[in-house]
Protein backbone atom coordinates (compact mmCIF):
# COMPACT_ATOMS: atom_id res chain seq x y z
CA UNK A 1 0.00 0.00 0.00
CA UNK A 2 1.28 3.48 -0.79
CA UNK A 3 1.99 5.89 2.04
CA UNK A 4 0.19 9.23 1.87
CA UNK A 5 1.26 12.17 4.01
CA UNK A 6 -1.57 14.39 5.19
CA UNK A 7 -1.10 17.71 7.03
CA UNK A 8 -2.29 17.57 10.65
CA UNK A 9 -5.15 20.02 10.09
CA UNK A 10 -6.48 17.94 7.15
CA UNK A 11 -6.16 14.74 9.18
CA UNK A 12 -8.18 16.35 11.97
CA UNK A 13 -10.90 17.16 9.43
CA UNK A 14 -10.86 13.54 8.22
CA UNK A 15 -11.30 12.25 11.79
CA UNK A 16 -14.58 14.18 12.07
CA UNK A 17 -16.01 11.83 9.42
CA UNK A 18 -14.78 8.56 10.91
CA UNK A 19 -16.42 6.21 13.36
CA UNK A 20 -13.81 5.63 16.08
CA UNK A 21 -12.36 2.11 16.25
CA UNK A 22 -14.23 1.14 13.06
CA UNK A 23 -13.16 3.27 10.11
CA UNK A 24 -9.67 3.41 8.68
CA UNK A 25 -8.26 6.45 6.89
CA UNK A 26 -8.90 4.52 3.67
CA UNK A 27 -12.59 4.08 4.58
CA UNK A 28 -13.03 7.81 5.09
CA UNK A 29 -11.12 8.71 1.92
CA UNK A 30 -13.22 6.18 0.00
CA UNK A 31 -16.46 7.85 1.13
CA UNK A 32 -15.08 11.24 0.16
CA UNK A 33 -14.07 9.95 -3.28
CA UNK A 34 -17.50 8.33 -3.71
CA UNK A 35 -19.12 11.73 -3.26
CA UNK A 36 -17.10 13.09 -6.21
CA UNK A 37 -17.34 10.12 -8.55
CA UNK A 38 -20.93 9.13 -9.38
CA UNK A 39 -19.82 5.89 -11.05
CA UNK A 40 -18.60 4.45 -7.74
CA UNK A 41 -21.01 6.23 -5.43
CA UNK A 42 -22.95 3.86 -3.23
CA UNK A 43 -26.60 4.67 -2.75
CA UNK A 44 -27.56 4.73 0.87
CA UNK A 45 -31.29 4.16 0.71
CA UNK A 46 -32.35 2.86 4.10
CA UNK A 47 -35.38 0.90 5.20
CA UNK A 48 -37.42 2.90 7.70
CA UNK A 49 -36.85 0.32 10.46
CA UNK A 50 -33.04 0.34 10.15
CA UNK A 51 -32.62 3.12 12.68
CA UNK A 52 -28.99 2.40 13.51
CA UNK A 53 -27.96 2.72 9.89
CA UNK A 54 -30.18 5.77 9.37
CA UNK A 55 -28.75 7.70 12.34
CA UNK A 56 -25.22 6.73 11.31
CA UNK A 57 -25.57 7.97 7.72
CA UNK A 58 -27.66 11.02 8.64
CA UNK A 59 -25.38 11.97 11.54
CA UNK A 60 -22.28 11.75 9.36
CA UNK A 61 -23.90 13.82 6.63
CA UNK A 62 -25.03 16.46 9.12
CA UNK A 63 -21.63 16.61 10.84
CA UNK A 64 -19.93 17.14 7.47
CA UNK A 65 -21.76 20.45 6.87
CA UNK A 66 -20.25 22.38 9.79
CA UNK A 67 -23.35 22.99 11.84
CA UNK A 68 -23.30 24.58 15.31
CA UNK A 69 -23.94 21.25 17.04
CA UNK A 70 -22.76 17.67 16.65
CA UNK A 71 -25.04 14.75 15.80
CA UNK A 72 -24.13 11.44 17.37
CA UNK A 73 -23.64 9.14 14.36
CA UNK A 74 -23.43 5.97 16.42
CA UNK A 75 -26.16 3.42 15.81
CA UNK A 76 -29.20 3.32 18.07
CA UNK A 77 -32.43 1.43 17.65
CA UNK A 78 -34.65 4.32 18.72
CA UNK A 79 -37.06 5.95 16.29
CA UNK A 80 -35.47 9.31 17.11
CA UNK A 81 -32.00 10.82 17.37
CA UNK A 82 -31.37 13.96 19.40
CA UNK A 83 -28.88 16.71 18.74
CA UNK A 84 -28.02 18.08 22.14
CA UNK A 85 -27.66 21.81 22.67
CA UNK A 86 -26.21 21.89 26.17
CA UNK A 87 -29.69 22.54 27.59
CA UNK A 88 -31.74 19.68 28.94
CA UNK A 89 -35.07 21.30 28.04
CA UNK A 90 -34.29 22.33 24.43
CA UNK A 91 -32.88 20.06 21.75
CA UNK A 92 -33.08 19.32 18.04
CA UNK A 93 -34.19 15.91 16.87
CA UNK A 94 -34.82 13.69 13.86
CA UNK A 95 -37.80 11.40 14.31
CA UNK A 96 -39.20 8.68 12.04
CA UNK A 97 -43.01 8.51 11.87
CA UNK A 98 -43.60 5.15 10.18
CA UNK A 99 -47.37 5.49 10.11
CA UNK A 100 -47.40 8.57 7.89
CA UNK A 101 -44.00 7.92 6.23
CA UNK A 102 -42.31 11.09 7.43
CA UNK A 103 -38.85 11.85 8.77
CA UNK A 104 -39.29 14.89 11.01
CA UNK A 105 -36.56 17.49 11.45
CA UNK A 106 -37.56 19.14 14.70
CA UNK A 107 -36.81 21.55 17.51
CA UNK A 108 -38.24 20.27 20.80
CA UNK A 109 -39.14 22.13 23.98
CA UNK A 110 -39.32 19.62 26.83
CA UNK A 111 -39.23 21.67 30.03
CA UNK A 112 -41.33 20.36 32.91
CA UNK A 113 -43.34 23.60 32.68
CA UNK A 114 -45.92 23.29 29.90
CA UNK A 115 -46.65 27.02 29.97
CA UNK A 116 -42.98 27.79 29.33
CA UNK A 117 -42.93 25.39 26.37
CA UNK A 118 -46.12 26.99 24.98
CA UNK A 119 -44.59 30.47 25.36
CA UNK A 120 -41.49 29.31 23.46
CA UNK A 121 -43.68 27.98 20.64
CA UNK A 122 -45.62 31.27 20.56
CA UNK A 123 -42.40 33.28 20.33
CA UNK A 124 -41.26 31.17 17.36
CA UNK A 125 -44.64 31.60 15.64
CA UNK A 126 -43.72 35.27 15.13
CA UNK A 127 -40.72 34.11 13.08
CA UNK A 128 -42.37 31.31 11.08
CA UNK A 129 -42.02 33.16 7.75
CA UNK A 130 -38.26 33.49 8.29
CA UNK A 131 -37.92 29.93 9.57
CA UNK A 132 -39.72 28.44 6.55
CA UNK A 133 -38.47 30.81 3.83
CA UNK A 134 -37.41 28.91 0.72
CA UNK A 135 -38.34 25.51 2.16
CA UNK A 136 -41.08 23.55 0.47
CA UNK A 137 -41.42 20.75 3.01
CA UNK A 138 -44.45 20.61 5.30
CA UNK A 139 -43.91 22.63 8.49
CA UNK A 140 -45.79 22.24 11.72
CA UNK A 141 -45.87 23.68 15.21
CA UNK A 142 -47.61 21.69 17.92
CA UNK A 143 -47.79 20.58 21.52
CA UNK A 144 -47.87 16.94 22.57
CA UNK A 145 -47.12 14.50 25.41
CA UNK A 146 -48.67 14.40 28.86
CA UNK A 147 -51.58 16.81 28.31
CA UNK A 148 -49.70 18.72 25.63
CA UNK A 149 -46.91 19.70 27.98
CA UNK A 150 -44.09 19.60 25.40
CA UNK A 151 -43.78 21.58 22.18
CA UNK A 152 -42.14 21.23 18.80
CA UNK A 153 -41.69 22.85 15.45
CA UNK A 154 -40.76 20.53 12.61
CA UNK A 155 -40.17 20.15 8.92
CA UNK A 156 -41.57 16.85 7.60
CA UNK A 157 -39.58 14.97 4.96
CA UNK A 158 -41.76 12.40 3.18
CA UNK A 159 -40.56 8.99 2.02
CA UNK A 160 -42.25 6.16 0.11
CA UNK A 161 -42.46 2.39 0.27
CA UNK A 162 -40.83 2.25 3.73
CA UNK A 163 -37.50 3.43 2.24
CA UNK A 164 -35.71 6.63 3.20
CA UNK A 165 -33.66 7.49 0.11
CA UNK A 166 -30.27 9.16 -0.01
CA UNK A 167 -31.81 12.43 -1.34
CA UNK A 168 -34.24 12.42 1.61
CA UNK A 169 -31.34 11.88 4.02
CA UNK A 170 -29.36 14.71 2.43
CA UNK A 171 -32.44 16.95 2.67
CA UNK A 172 -32.96 16.03 6.34
CA UNK A 173 -29.34 16.92 7.13
CA UNK A 174 -29.58 20.26 5.31
CA UNK A 175 -32.96 21.05 6.90
CA UNK A 176 -31.55 20.37 10.37
CA UNK A 177 -28.65 22.76 9.76
CA UNK A 178 -31.08 25.34 8.39
CA UNK A 179 -33.48 24.88 11.32
CA UNK A 180 -30.64 25.35 13.80
CA UNK A 181 -29.27 28.37 11.94
CA UNK A 182 -32.70 30.01 11.87
CA UNK A 183 -33.86 29.22 15.41
CA UNK A 184 -31.01 28.72 17.86
CA UNK A 185 -30.36 32.42 18.45
CA UNK A 186 -34.10 32.85 19.05
CA UNK A 187 -34.36 30.12 21.68
CA UNK A 188 -30.98 29.71 23.34
CA UNK A 189 -31.81 32.16 26.12
CA UNK A 190 -35.56 31.41 26.30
Amino acid sequence: MPVVRIPDDQFDRLKKHAEPLVDSVGDVLGRILDSFDPTTRQMRDIRQEDFGQLWNVLGRKFNSIDAKFFANPFPTKRTWNQIRTGRADIHYEWLVHKGDARLDVALHFEANDGKLNAARLASLAKHSVTITKGIGEEYRSRTWHDNDKWGEIAFRVPYKNSVITEPAIELAAWLMKTLIDRTWDLVKNA
